[in-house]
């Protein structure tokens, strides 16, 4: 994603981090070292946004694994637009459409979490821009922004473990073939999938009334 450093609550992609955000993520690597990036964390990682992506009701095309020059390796995958997502999101003035991209962009982080394959350092990109998300959350809903990181990552990991066959299937199939495609996960879907309302993940501090 990008960033827009001049105003917390607005998130848009491929914007650099503010000095403040990467003396946060590195203190958090001086810390606890440089995630290792492995291919069976990078399929979990994965695994975790297509799955909970698909449990919202979004639409997958593809994933795909690869590893650097450096044997570090990283993936990508492509959800198409379902009204939720955009090219940025205001926190302040849509904190639902937020909360719910919030969801998908801490999902990759929860994946690794929720096979224990987790680095302290994982996902810092994605996490700075989760961060981002909460803090406008949190100023228009007058709560603490741990509050909503908290309810962000707790309905990925519920999605996920409510879809761990599913999860798990994606995840292997990830490592083995480095690549999944939509008509492949489509036949997964077809036999393990179970959507959830997105409005049941909304925590009670948000005002349900205006769900998308």
């Amino acid at each position: 994603m990008r960033m827009t450093p001049s105003n917390p609550s607005i998130v848009q992609a491929l914007n650099r981090p503010t000095q403040h955000e990467m003396q946060w993520a590195e203190a958090i690597v001086a810390q606890h070292g440089v995630e290792p990036s492995s291919l069976t964390n990078s399929s979990e990682h994965e695994a975790g946004h297509i799955v909970c992506a698909a449990a919202m009701g979004f639409h997958f095309k593809a994933g795909y694994l690869a590893r650097d020059k450096h044997g570090m390796w990283g993936g990508y995958s492509e959800v198409m637009p379902s009204g939720i997502f955009g090219d940025e999101i205001n926190s302040l003035e849509e904190p639902i459409r937020a909360f719910f991209i919030g969801i998908h962009t801490i999902s990759g982080w929860a994946g690794e979490m929720f096979k224990h394959s987790a680095h302290p350092a994982s996902s810092l990109d994605e996490r700075i821009v989760v961060n981002r998300i909460c803090a406008g959350i949190a100023k228009a809903q007058g709560v603490d922004a741990e509050v909503v990181m908290g309810a962000m990552l707790g309905a990925a990991t519920y999605l996920i473990a409510t879809n761990a066959v599913l999860f798990d299937t994606t995840a292997c199939t990830l490592k083995l073939n480095k690549r999944l495609m939509r008509s492949e996960f489509e036949r997964y879907c077809s036999r393990n999938l179970k959507q959830v309302s997105m409005v049941s993940l909304l925590p009670e501090w948000l005002h349900k009334e205006e769900a998308v």
